[in-house]
Formats: C-alpha cells, structure tokens, sequence
C-alpha cells in the first residue's frame, strides 16, 4: 500500500484526515452519532485520494489495486458497477464535483437490493476548500 496513503478507523471522526488537513467543514457529520461506522474517504482538490478507512474498503469489496492508486474516479467507477443505476449515480459525482461547495445527503440502491446512504462534503482549511470527505453507511433492511 502506498505509504502516503493514511488508513483509519471511522471510531473517532476528529481524526479523519491527515494532519495537514485539520480544519475540515463536517459539522453537521460530527452531530450524526450513527455516522461513526460509514465506510469513508477523503481527497485533496486533486482527487487523490488522502485517506480512506478499512469500512470502505471491506462494505465495497474493493480491490488493493484501487486502493493503491489513490484515484478516487477509480473509486467511483466501483462503486458505481454495483449501483442499480451507475449511469445516474455517475451523473450525480460529476454535478458535485462541478460545485465544490455543495454538501449532499442522499441514497443509492444498489444491484443486490441493498441501499446505502451517503454524504458528502467539501473539506475547509483557513477559509479555502481542500477536498472532500465522502461517507457511505448500508441502511438497515426491517
């Protein structure tokens, strides 16, 4: 795995990013007690890939090829061949992209009948944005 790559455990959402990047606009996440087990990432404005916990990796399956890269469109194009509808789920990626400031809270189903949630958010330091953290969370079938 690439050593610049920063693997975490979602227990402690303060402790999200790298320490480079410590002033990150996840309010509202920080509130969401129920949050604390989502499979999450985090990029830089580059969309590479900073870091990224074991719950992401283990609830996507995704392959150590494409954690390694640190390239989240690579990330993004998995998961979405395991959406319902990975066109629209692609569409949706690419419009938040082209607003960096909007934060988004949505669900997508996916082909084995699951539906996750997520969130997503710009990340801030002294003022400016430096990324985006992304949070996904499997909603309970009752």
């Amino acid at each position: 795995m690439n050593k610049n790559l920063v693997l975490f455990s979602a227990l402690r959402l303060q402790n999200l990013v790298p320490s480079h990047i410590n002033s990150i606009s996840i309010s509202r996440v920080k509130k969401e007690k129920s949050w604390t087990n989502a499979g999450v990432f985090v990029v830089d404005n580059k969309r590479k890939i900073v870091s990224l916990n074991r719950k992401l990796i283990s609830m996507w399956s995704l392959p150590q090829q494409i954690v390694s890269s640190q390239n989240d469109w690579q990330v993004v194009k998995f998961i979405s061949l395991k959406c319902e509808n990975s066109a629209n789920f692609l569409i949706d990626v690419r419009k938040i992209y082209e607003q960096i400031n909007l934060e988004v809270h949505d669900s997508i189903k996916l082909k084995d009948g699951l539906i996750f949630e997520y969130i997503t958010s710009p990340q801030w330091l002294e003022g400016k944005i430096v990324g985006r953290i992304w949070m996904f969370q499997e909603i309970p079938r009752f």
